[in-house]
């Protein structure tokens, strides 16, 4: 039997909708925050997608519980900006 985490379950949803108004978002994002700090014991998260960013690709922070800048793909030296960053970049 397959086990369904959280996180899969969110894809699906994810990928079954198209667009959603702000408030439907932030509705929705009030539920995964709840869950996320209730169930999981998690302090902090953060949803973000991909976007251009100085002419590369880069991350942009869609939701976080704590106000955040757009998440560099790579910093000036070649290196990795952020964990998030390196897990975008390598998959």
């Amino acid at each position: 039997m397959k086990i369904r985490m959280f996180g899969h379950r969110m894809l699906d949803f994810v990928r079954s909708i198209d667009i959603v108004d702000q408030e439907t978002f932030h509705d929705l994002m009030s539920l995964v925050d709840s869950y996320v700090k209730n169930h999981l014991d998690v302090t902090y998260f953060s949803i973000l997608e991909e976007c251009s960013v100085d002419e590369g690709v880069g991350l942009r922070t869609l939701y976080s519980t704590r106000d955040e800048k757009p998440s560099y793909t790579v910093d000036k030296e070649g290196g990795y900006a952020s964990h998030s960053a390196y897990t975008f970049r390598e998959n």
